[in-house]
C-alpha cells in the first residue's frame, strides 16, 4: 500500500506531462492465501465483477482525483502481454513502450519512471 501513496505523487508531479493508468489484474495475494498484513481484503476474482468491485476497492484507497484504473479481462489478456504479475511499470509514448520496469515487487521502481519523465521538464 505505501507503492500507492508513492504512485500518488508521481502522478501529482506529472500531472500535466503524463496520463496514468493502472490496471487491475487478478488478485495476486487474495484473502485465502494470506501473505502480508495491511492488503485489502480481496478475495480470488471468480467472474469480471468481481474484478471490477476490486478495482474500486483499491480506487477508493488512493489519494487525488484522477485514479484511472483499467480492468484486465478474466483471460488475463493485459497480466500476460505485459507480464505484469504482481506488479509492472511501463511509460507508453505516441503507442510505443519506451520503458519497461522490472517484475515487481522487487523490481518495482518508481524511480526509474520518474527519472525518465524528468527528461521531459524543463531545467
Amino acid at each position: 500500500m505505501a507503492s500507492l501513496v508513492e504512485f500518488g505523487t508521481l502522478r501529482a508531479k506529472f500531472s500535466g506531462l503524463a496520463d496514468f493508468a493502472s490496471i487491475y489484474i487478478s488478485e495476486a495475494h487474495p484473502k485465502e492465501r494470506p501473505n502480508f498484513s495491511g492488503n485489502l481484503d480481496i478475495g480470488t476474482h471468480v467472474v469480471l465483477e468481481d474484478r471490477m468491485n476490486a478495482a474500486r476497492a483499491l480506487e477508493n484507497t488512493m489519494d487525488g482525483e484522477d485514479n484511472t484504473i483499467l480492468v484486465d479481462n478474466m483471460d488475463n489478456k493485459a497480466r500476460a502481454a505485459y507480464a505484469a504479475l504482481p506488479e509492472r511499470l511501463y511509460v507508453v509514448l505516441d503507442g510505443e513502450v519506451v520503458l519497461e520496469g522490472k517484475t515487481g515487487p522487487f523490481g518495482y521502481n518508481l524511480a526509474d519512471v520518474e527519472s525518465y519523465l524528468d527528461t521531459f521538464c524543463p531545467k
